[in-house]
């Protein structure tokens, strides 16, 4: 039987990967690749290795088999992770309780992801910037990260006296904008991602992606896919860019930044209509519940 690990290198060296990849979801680098089973990815796993028994190597399969390649890609295309939502997520969030006192309460992350700010569409649609089928998303995912971060400024959320606390996209738009009040990793994460999220991007080109960074550290920042099939890394504390194009920011993984998430240690990846969580490895398990166990949880 051949192994995984024969599948991802065959992937990676042959042309199916522009040829079926990009609607069946599976990318060696994207933040939610098939290393595990857990998301519905699972049944390329399972397609891939029958085929692989039946015609000795992918290579093979690829040459004299393109008719059962359609199949393969047709029937999986309907397996897409981003039309069947697999994970729960929630995070502890701060609310005022009775006499009031500051309670917690659990709510799902991609609430925090706010799809219908009437101010962030506004803006868009002011500018011509609303995604239609067609349009080159590789500009666009440039444009609404500028316009995300403008006014951007940065602090920790011990200034509220508590390591984590989160709140929904227009929230923290509204704290930075009417309080003046310094944001977060995962606030500037939102808030892009409200943008491209009002925007109308596709929701499998983007996620808001938990991770370790090179640097040694828990972060959130935005991972976006390009017309060429490449994911990028959109750090979310930043103060902007120059980039006009998503091709020109940094590929994921990619240690110049040390920002960017180390491979193999990423913890989740969500937007706000899908959320999709894995663990790259052990080491990445024991990295969430190091930096973001008592926030977040999985289930």
């Amino acid at each position: 039987m051949i192994g995984w690990e024969e599948i991802k290198e065959s992937i990676s060296r042959i042309d199916i990967k522009k040829t079926m990849v990009r609607a069946l979801g599976y990318d060696p680098n994207c933040p939610f690749s098939l290393n595990q089973a857990g998301i519905k990815h699972y049944e390329l796993l399972q397609q891939h290795t029958a085929l692989g028994q039946k015609y000795g190597s992918l290579e093979v399969l690829q040459s004299n088999t393109q008719t059962d390649l359609e199949t393969c890609r047709i029937q999986l295309k309907a397996k897409n992770p981003t039309d069947v939502p697999e994970a729960k997520l929630t995070h502890s969030m701060h609310v005022i309780g009775p006499n009031k006192t500051i309670e917690i309460v659990r709510v799902d992350v991609k609430t925090f992801i706010c799809n219908n700010d009437e101010q962030v569409r506004s803006i868009l649609e002011e500018k011509d910037l609303v995604y239609k089928p067609g349009d080159d998303l590789d500009y666009l995912f440039a444009q609404w990260y500028k316009l995300a971060k403008k006014d951007y400024a940065y602090a920790f959320d011990k200034q509220f006296g508590y390591t984590e606390v989160w709140v929904p996209s227009h929230v923290a738009l509204a704290l930075r904008k009417q309080l003046k009040i310094k944001l977060d990793c995962e606030d500037w994460a939102h808030i892009i991602g409200s943008y491209f999220a009002n925007g109308e991007a596709p929701r499998n080109t983007w996620f808001v992606t938990g991770g370790e960074v090179h640097a040694g550290y828990g972060h959130q920042a935005i991972t976006a896919i390009d017309s060429e099939l490449e994911w990028h890394f959109m750090n979310s504390t930043q103060p902007s860019t120059k980039h006009d194009d998503l091709k020109k920011f940094v590929t994921l993984y990619d240690s110049k930044n040390v920002a960017n998430f180390k491979r193999g240690f990423i913890y989740w990846s969500y937007n706000d209509q899908l959320v999709l969580h894995r663990f790259d490895t052990e080491a990445a398990k024991k990295s969430y519940e190091k930096y973001r166990g008592d926030v977040i949880a999985i289930g």
